[in-house]
């Protein structure tokens, strides 16, 4: 099965996480491996209309607990996947490693172009805006306990999926 096949007898597994289960609706799977061409809004970020407007009431229900959420990463197009990709490959490769270590290296925090969740035009990477200057934000160990995002990932826990966002 191609690709596109795979991805048209899919859509009901991969789900996107803000439509609800009733409202039906045809998906164009070019969408999907970042080749659409997606109607984004948002101001510092690119999402669909239906996760922008989650977003922000997310985003406002946290600031009322003492929580500021800011998008570090949105929606990404199948050529800046590349970019992110390439960019990567270069560099890991002039550091030494070879084709297999640099493909590992990659993967721990990236994915290859028409498979990143980012092309859906649904997906964020957040941190707490307290600490927007922090380097290297997206280390999973930042989130858990004794991390600086660890209050931010406790909300999200119990809250992200009241505005239909689920963790990764």
């Amino acid at each position: 099965m191609n690709r596109l096949d795979f991805i048209n007898s899919s859509l009901a597994i991969l789900g996107l996480t803000h439509l609800p289960s009733s409202k039906r609706m045809h998906i164009d799977p070019y969408l999907l491996i970042g080749k659409g061409n997606p109607k984004l809004v948002g101001k510092n970020h690119a999402l669909l209309t239906e996760a922008h407007e989650a977003l922000q009431e997310m985003s406002a229900k946290a600031k009322k607990e003492g929580i500021s959420i800011k998008v570090v990463s949105s929606y990404r197009s199948f050529e800046r996947q590349k970019s992110i990709w390439n960019r990567k490959f270069s560099k890991f490769k002039s550091e030494g490693m070879n084709d297999a270590q640099v493909i590992a290296k990659i993967i721990e925090y990236s994915t290859l172009p028409g498979t990143s969740r980012h092309h859906w035009g649904t997906e964020i990477d957040i941190i707490d805006e307290d600490f927007k200057n922090e380097k290297n934000p997206l280390i999973s160990e930042k989130y858990e306990s004794g991390g600086i995002y660890n209050k931010l990932k406790k909300w999200m826990d119990l809250n992200s999926q009241k505005f239909g966002f689920y963790l990764t």
